[in-house]
């Protein structure tokens, strides 16, 4: 079956006033056609450009299917993620994350299987996330409860994250202020429900004068407002008067170094990943930034906040996104 036959042309489409209406097919490979792992792992976006001229896309379709790949391989580059190291708990991951209807959850999912069946016949060991998926039934959200984490070890996290550092003692010289960065990052996450990539592009200009929210920036989007739960907005405010004194050039929130230059995102991802270690939470494959995130969400459905406000904080449009967290929640809660 084709992607043509599973309907994935029907997907919304980014806009390119530049092509003739009357084009019916992309032009002949102008990127190789590879099948191989290291050539998707170091350009991933050029060998789907060869993989979409090798099968034949019309344009219309091919617009559709670029952008879709091109969201996941920046999802997976922004966690870190080779194709080797996918599973299907990641491809789950990146549909919670972006926060996809049903039907579209389907279409990635097949996108990523057919990628795999591609890079299968250079490298049979390699496996398929994305037909694991498929079995799954993640496509159609009714796999494994979303995680969050549980009472206690929430509890943990924010007494970790809050904790008097006054008495730490550190090797390096810039651990100490690194340390407060890295908990205000947790913070913002768990008290406010910021991504990671949201984290990562952040300003001070964003802060609200009494620390008590945040205003999100979406590049090429409409942004939005989220709360920052009172624990988090403290350690939020640590952070504020440690990079004050510190004298930081730029404007960014969560500096890299004493440059001030942009946190990268696999950096911000494995920092927090670190504080959540260090705090007593067992990770597995499915926990990290995203499961502070949900445990935001957790705790704002157990303080009776109305949803649309639930959704106006996680910068959800639609009011289904906001019942289908609810739902996976109520399922993890019962399947404990």
């Amino acid at each position: 079956m084709s992607f043509e036959e599973d309907g994935l042309k029907t997907m919304p489409q980014p806009t390119d006033s530049d092509t003739p209406a009357s084009a019916k097919a992309i032009s002949p490979p102008l990127f190789p056609v590879s099948g191989k792992l290291s050539d998707w792992e170091n350009d991933p976006l050029a060998c789907f450009e060869g993989w979409l001229a090798m099968n034949g896309m019309s344009l219309e379709s091919a617009k559709v299917y670029r952008f879709m790949w091109g969201k996941f391989a920046r999802w997976m580059h922004d966690h870190d993620l080779g194709f080797a190291r996918i599973r299907s708990s990641h491809i789950e991951q990146f549909l919670d994350d972006a926060g996809l209807t049903k039907q579209h959850r389907y279409r990635y999912v097949r996108l990523i299987e057919r990628i795999y069946q591609h890079l299968a016949l250079e490298n049979p060991s390699l496996g398929n996330p994305g037909s694991q998926a498929a079995r799954q039934r993640i496509g159609e959200g009714t796999n494994a409860p979303t995680a969050y984490l549980e009472e206690t070890k929430r509890d943990a996290v924010i007494q970790w994250i809050g904790r008097d550092l006054s008495g730490e003692t550190y090797d390096r010289k810039d651990a100490a202020w690194k340390e407060k960065r890295d908990l205000a990052i947790a913070a913002v996450m768990l008290g406010g429900g910021v991504k990671v990539g949201e984290a990562r592009g952040l300003s001070v200009s964003c802060i609200s004068s009494d620390s008590a929210s945040i205003d999100i920036l979406v590049e090429n989007g409409p942004g939005h407002t989220t709360c920052l739960l009172p624990f988090a907005s403290g350690v939020l405010k640590q952070w504020l008067e440690q990079r004050a004194r510190m004298r930081f050039p730029g404007n960014w929130l969560f500096v890299a170094g004493a440059d001030g230059r942009q946190m990268d995102t696999a950096t911000l991802y494995r920092r927090v990943q670190r504080v959540m270690e260090r705090a007593g939470v067992d990770l597995d494959s499915r926990e990290g930034p995203q499961t502070l995130r949900n445990s935001f969400v957790a705790m704002l459905f157990a303080q009776d906040v109305p949803d649309a406000v639930v959704g106006d904080y996680l910068g959800l449009r639609e009011a289904a996104s906001v019942d289908r967290l609810r739902s996976r929640l109520a399922d993890a809660r019962n399947s404990v």
